[in-house]
């Protein structure tokens, strides 16, 4: 503030006042456009990454709110995401509608949250369950041919988009 205020020959208070005066200006012409769309969808693989970071956080920094923030996004998933008798998860969490078959980075970033928090809380729930989405990512992704993973399933067909 002080800076400023040199630059233009004034007072601190004044270059204050006038930075206060014009956020109410702006905040005033913000309030009468239209808001934004909100995009509150939950993404499966995104949750995997975040997992991974709160499980590696707890046991890193000893602190368990950061393991249990990952364990309660991993249910949450599990619950929501998560189909048992058929192995697969879906893509898309959205006011109460999952939807979209998963992706082959779904499957891979929920897997690797699921193993960071094995590793953080040592419940054998999610170790078998990170097992059994590896099973399920091979058969969907592999090409066994190849020996390469597409990011899309396989269909009788060929490579298909979900």
């Amino acid at each position: 503030m002080e800076e400023t205020a040199r630059h233009f020959s004034r007072q601190p208070g004044e270059v204050q006042a006038g930075i206060d005066g014009a956020r109410g200006v702006l905040l005033a012409a913000r309030a009468k456009r239209e808001r934004p769309l909100l995009d509150d969808k939950i993404l499966t693989a995104w949750n995997g990454l975040m997992i991974s970071a709160f499980a590696k956080g707890g046991a890193v920094l000893d602190d368990a709110r950061y393991a249990e923030a990952a364990r309660q996004a991993a249910e949450f998933v599990i619950g929501n995401l998560y189909d048992a008798p058929s192995g697969k998860l879906l893509r898309r969490y959205r006011q109460g509608d999952a939807a979209i078959p998963g992706f082959l980075d779904d499957y891979a970033m929920f897997t690797q949250g699921l193993l960071d928090l094995y590793e953080a809380q040592f419940d054998r729930r999610h170790l078998e369950l990170a097992v059994r989405l590896t099973e399920k990512q091979t058969e969907l992704f592999e090409d066994p041919v190849s020996g390469a993973f597409f990011g899309r399933r396989r269909t009788t067909i060929g490579w298909c988009c979900g």
